[in-house]
C-alpha cells in the first residue's frame, strides 16, 4: 500500500521512505519479504521437500499477488530526476519472478501437475493462478516500455523501466513458464486476449498465442535492453516445446504475432498500431515470409546451435544492431549478503 501510494503521486515525487539512504539496493532493498519467500523455496528445492511441504510459502504467494501485480503494473513513469522518489518497482519485480521460477521448477520436479502427492486439487490451483497471472502482468510490461533508444525518452513511458536484474530474470520466467506445457500457454493466451485489446480478426482463438510472440519480438527491439537477446534460444525453444513441437503451429505464431494490431491504446503502443513494433511495420511480405521460413528451419532442426541461430534471424528482422543507445551492461541479480541475518 505504502508503494502504490508513493507510485500515485508521480514520478518527481520525493519521499521519506523510498529513498536512497533507507531503501535502495545497498541498503534495505525494497520487497524484502518477498525474497523470505524466495530464500525459504530455494532452501525446499535445495532439501527435496516436496510441495506438500510448502503449503504456508504457497499461501503467502497466492495473499500476496494482487498487491504485487498492482504494483508492478502501476502506471508510474520512471522517476529519474534529482529529487523524485528511489523506485522501489524494479527489486519487487526482481524478487518475485524469482519466486515464480522456483515455484516452476518445483513443479517441473515433481512431474507436472497430475502427479503431484500430499497436495490438494486447490493448493494445485492456487499455484498455477499465480504462475498465470504473473506471466499475463510480464508479458503486459513488456507493452508498457518505449522502444525509445536513450534514458530520458524511455522515462515518458507509463511503466517502470525494465533496464535492470528485473529484465533478465523476466526472460528466465519465460521460459520457466513455457517449460510447464502446452495447458498453462493455453490459459495465459485466453487471459491475455481478455487483458490487452488486440483485433483478433477471424481467429479469437489464436490471438492471445500472437499477443505472447508479439510482446516476445517487441522485447528484442527495445522493450528489453539489448543483452536480452542472449536469452532468445532458451525462450523460444521452451516456446516451441509449448506448442508441442509442431512446426507449423511455430511458424503461424510468428506469422500472426507480427501482423495483430492494437484496437486502442495500451501501455506505451498506440491504438492501431502493430503490437510486434515499428520494425515490422516497415518490413516486406516478402521479408516477413523469409522470417517466418528461417525460423521454421530452426525450429525443425531443434537442437541448442539452431536456436542460437534465431538470435541473428530475430535481431535482424528487429532493425538490426541498436545504436546510440544508453542502456546499461548485463546486470547481475541484487545482492542480498550484507543482509542474510534478516
Amino acid at each position: 500500500d505504502t508503494v502504490n501510494a508513493q507510485l500515485l503521486k508521480g514520478p518527481t515525487s520525493s519521499s521519506r521512505i523510498f529513498h536512497e539512504d533507507v531503501i535502495s539496493e545497498d541498503n534495505v532493498p525494497p520487497g524484502l519479504f518477498i525474497r523470505v519467500l524466495a530464500e525459504t523455496m530455494e532452501r525446499a528445492y535445495f532439501s527435496q521437500i516436496p510441495l506438500s511441504g510448502m503449503r504456508n510459502t504457497l499461501h503467502v504467494l497466492a495473499d500476496s499477488r494482487q498487491a504485487v501485480l498492482q504494483t508492478l503494473l502501476s502506471s508510474c513513469p520512471n522517476p529519474c530526476e534529482k529529487g523524485s522518489f528511489h523506485d522501489p518497482r524494479p527489486v519487487i519485480t526482481e524478487v518475485w519472478l524469482l519466486c515464480m521460477n522456483k515455484l516452476s521448477t518445483a513443479l517441473m520436479m515433481q512431474d507436472g501437475w497430475t502427479r503431484l502427492e500430499g497436495i490438494n486439487e486447490d493448493t494445485i490451483e492456487s499455484a498455477k493462478q499465480v504462475l498465470l497471472e504473473t506471466f499475463v502482468a510480464a508479458i503486459s510490461l513488456l507493452l508498457y516500455c518505449s522502444l525509445e533508444k536513450t534514458q530520458d525518452d524511455r522515462s515518458k513511458a507509463p511503466g517502470m523501466d525494465l533496464d535492470g536484474p528485473q529484465g533478465l530474470v523476466m526472460m528466465d520466467f519465460f521460459e520457466a513458464y513455457f517449460n510447464l506445457g502446452p495447458v498453462m500457454l493455453e490459459a495465459a493466451a485466453k487471459q491475455l486476449v481478455a487483458t490487452i485489446p488486440v483485433d483478433t480478426g477471424n481467429s479469437p482463438d489464436t490471438a492471445g498465442v500472437a499477443i505472447i510472440g508479439s510482446a516476445l519480438l517487441r522485447a528484442s527491439q527495445g522493450a528489453l535492453p539489448p543483452w536480452a537477446v542472449e536469452s532468445v534460444p532458451s525462450v523460444y525453444s521452451a516456446f516451441f516445446g509449448a506448442l508441442s513441437k509442431n512446426v507449423d503451429n511455430f511458424g503461424f505464431m510468428l506469422e500472426i504475432s507480427i501482423s495483430v494490431r492494437l484496437l486502442h491504446h495500451f501501455g506505451s503502443v498506440e491504438g492501431g498500431a502493430l503490437l510486434s513494433g515499428r520494425s515490422f511495420e516497415k518490413m516486406s511480405d516478402k521479408a516477413r515470409a523469409t522470417f517466418v521460413e528461417q525460423a521454421k528451419d530452426i525450429a525443425r532442426v531443434d537442437t541448442p546451435s539452431s536456436w542460437r541461430r534465431l538470435k541473428s534471424v530475430i535481431k535482424q528482422a528487429s532493425g538490426g544492431k541498436k545504436k546510440d543507445t544508453d542502456f546499461n551492461q548485463r546486470p547481475a541479480l541484487t545482492r542480498w549478503d550484507a543482509l542474510d541475518r534478516v
